[in-house]
């Protein structure tokens, strides 16, 4: 993770495989979701990540909806699923 403003290199956030695509749910937390199907959340203030979910296939897009507070996760195995932002317990699941 870049800072743009500052063009500082900030932390180093892993997937065990390539990222596919993520997003911010505020100033000091993201997630991201790749080829190894898990669906992450990072800290920036602590340095931090942790899986919050898993597909069983690549997670192609994430996007977190700040009127919800909740984040959804497509994937290549023909779901997408919605997870609760506070908990991070999958709350709904959905054939594509």
């Amino acid at each position: 993770l870049h800072d743009i403003q500052s063009n500082q290199f900030r932390s180093k956030y892993e997937h065990s495989r390539a990222v596919l695509d993520g997003c911010f749910q505020d100033a000091v937390h993201a997630f991201s979701g790749g080829l190894d199907g898990a669906l992450k959340i990072h800290d920036f203030n602590s340095s931090s990540g942790r899986i919050i979910g898993t597909h069983e296939n690549a997670i192609k897009c994430v996007e977190y909806s700040p009127e919800m507070n909740c984040l959804l996760s497509g994937s290549w195995d023909c779901f997408v699923k919605m997870w609760d932002a506070r908990t991070g317990h999958c709350i709904g699941n959905f054939l594509q």
